[in-house]
């Protein structure tokens, strides 16, 4: 839900190494939060994994002060620039925004090919927010949630720009 880490680990490519009765597996951190309910007894996380490489990465929450410092929504990017300036390659993480956090390649998508651009990645975002299954919660109901994305995404990447 509303885990920090999470979303930071899967834009950036994170594997999970699971030590069991049955040996070691290497597997995505996105295809173990969709396994994790199902994972036999004794299976235990050892190691995370994330790879070197060259990008540029951000991580952004939104906490409320009247919930302490729980986050109502958590935005996670990671990008790749050509020389031109350029998004070669994009990786998006929500968190606390739905029940589990997930990667957003619907974002990923309108961002590769375009410069660093906070206004359009913002418009796309409110675009896409319509297929996202925002979760209520005691801090913060579900179209509070997704009200406030658009905004976090355009200060995302505008660190990243600066």
């Amino acid at each position: 839900m509303g885990a920090d880490l999470v979303p930071a680990l899967l834009c950036l490519d994170a594997e999970i190494e699971l030590h069991g009765p049955g040996g070691a597996e290497r597997i995505p951190l996105g295809h173990f939060l969709k396994i994790r309910s199902s994972l036999t007894p004794g299976q235990l996380v050892k190691r995370i994994i994330v790879a070197r490489a060259q990008r540029r990465s951000v991580h952004m929450r939104l906490p409320l002060r009247k919930a302490g410092d729980y986050p109502v929504a958590i935005f996670s990017l990671g990008v790749t620039l050509d020389a031109s300036g350029a998004i070669t390659s994009a990786s998006a993480a929500l968190g606390s925004v739905e029940p589990t956090a997930r990667r957003w390649h619907e974002l990923e998508a309108q961002l590769i090919g375009r410069p660093l651009e906070p206004a359009h990645a913002a418009d796309m975002a409110e675009k896409l927010c319509g297929g996202l299954r925002a979760r209520d919660g005691v801090e913060a109901p579900g179209w509070y949630r997704l009200k406030v994305l658009p905004s976090l995404v355009r200060k995302a990447v505008g660190a990243l720009r600066e």
